[in-house]
């Protein structure tokens, strides 16, 4: 009788402490990825991503950065996400219907001599860019998910023939599609040294990587790697005569270190008009 109860109880605590793992890696969708992990040459990475932001957006501002380590649900994900990355091709053609707009916008309305010219990734194309820096001549040529390689791909429709007098640039692709910081940084000096050559007398602003939430569901090191990219490229406009540097990446934190989620839209990515707001009143000190 003795041994009966204490076998129940071993059973009954073994269950718990079944449960509880269970419950740690998130059940059914860490099985979902351990069936991925073990099939990942069939897995439908569109459908894995779609399924995955379903659950980490109800945990998103919960995660910190490290906390793969002691997460092994979100462990998997990133390892899974790092496999698909490296497999995956670059297509700079999934942007051409972005660039023919710009085109047919050009060819339909005057083009304004020498702008203000904004380019990069989404946080500049999703700026209102004319209504926050209204004394300016601004155009905005940024688009979402441009990474270094698609920019120089369209240079001449999104750079080249504006003939600017300002380059205000915000880009932080490459980071957040893996790229180690070095390997980031050569590329947009790359891209930042071909705009100076073709318009020497063109002033450039660099604008510092924003942390945002996701960055800890980009990669196991994207927040340390903006990090790092962004004391680089600081370091290298000090010692470059035409660039310019700001960081307005630091007004996104509270007195208390932590982000500003009040600055982030629903995505824990892209700005709010709070956001924007910081950011215009900052990069305006510099006009």
């Amino acid at each position: 009788m003795v041994y009966t109860q204490k076998l129940k109880a071993l059973c009954s605590l073994l269950v718990l402490v079944l449960s509880i793992s269970c419950s740690n890696q998130g059940g059914s969708y860490y099985d979902y990825l351990c069936k991925a992990q073990a099939n990942l040459k069939n897995v439908d990475a569109d459908a894995l991503y779609s399924e995955s932001m379903k659950y980490w957006m109800q945990r998103v501002d919960t995660l910190r950065e490290y906390s793969y380590r002691e997460n092994d649900t979100l462990r998997l994900y990133l390892d899974i996400q790092e496999t698909l990355r490296k497999e995956r091709k670059h297509d700079c053609s999934v942007f051409a219907n972005e660039i023919n707009r710009f085109v047919d916008y050009d060819a339909e309305n005057t083009i304004l001599e020498h702008p203000v010219l904004f380019i990069g990734s989404s946080t500049a194309n999703l700026w209102k860019t004319a209504k926050c820096f209204p004394q300016l001549k601004v155009m905005n040529r940024g688009f979402g998910g441009a990474s270094i390689q698609d920019i120089l791909y369209y240079y001449d429709d999104v750079i080249g023939k504006y003939f600017p007098s300002t380059v205000v640039m915000y880009d932080d692709i490459d980071i957040e599609n893996g790229d180690s910081a070095e390997s980031a940084f050569n590329k947009h000096v790359g891209l930042l040294d071909k705009i100076h050559n073709d318009f020497p007398e063109c002033r450039i602003i660099f604008i510092s990587q924003k942390p945002t939430q996701m960055d800890f569901l980009l990669g196991k090191d994207i927040r340390s790697n903006k990090n790092l990219f962004n004391e680089k490229m600081k370091e290298h406009a000090d010692n470059t005569p035409y660039l310019e540097y700001i960081d307005l990446a630091s007004l996104l934190y509270k007195e208390d270190g932590t982000l500003d989620l009040d600055c982030f839209s629903e995505d824990r990515m892209h700005f709010n008009d709070k956001g924007y707001e910081l950011w215009t009143n900052g990069l305006s000190k510099l006009f």
